[in-house]
């Protein structure tokens, strides 16, 4: 009887679970590092994790409009440690001069889907998420 129950109980668990549009299929924090990780270019180098955050787009990334994400996405904000260099800005106007770059960030945020890990968004250098 106490077999039978618990099964009963078991099943009325998994029918509200995909009535509610089942549990959460986020990734998880060791998944999100390697999809952000993923997502750095090869050139950079990482040297550590500073943090990885959930939260919505919006609690990382305050003045981006809609053409980069919704704000109220929500994602995995993963920040790294390292050397990543950035644009030397525009080309010299002559050929002798040389482009000024600035020295390597230390720091990079990666913002990736929570759910999917696709890319949404890399800043350098970064402050790390809340």
């Amino acid at each position: 009887m106490a077999v039978a129950l618990r099964c009963a109980a078991l099943s009325l668990c998994l029918v509200l679970s995909a009535a509610c549009g089942g549990g959460s299929s986020a990734l998880g924090r060791d998944a999100a590092i390697a999809a952000a990780r993923a997502a750095v270019p090869e050139r950079e180098t990482i040297t550590s994790v500073i943090s990885a955050e959930t939260g919505q787009f919006s609690d990382f990334e305050k003045h981006a409009t809609d053409a980069i994400s919704a704000g109220d996405r929500h994602v995995w904000a993963v920040a790294f440690a390292g050397s990543f260099t950035g644009s030397c800005g525009p080309a010299p106007v002559t050929p002798d001069a040389r482009a000024v770059c600035p020295k390597p960030a230390t720091t990079m945020l990666v913002i990736i889907d929570e759910r999917s890990g696709v890319f949404i968004e890399g800043m350098t250098p970064a402050d790390a998420p809340p």
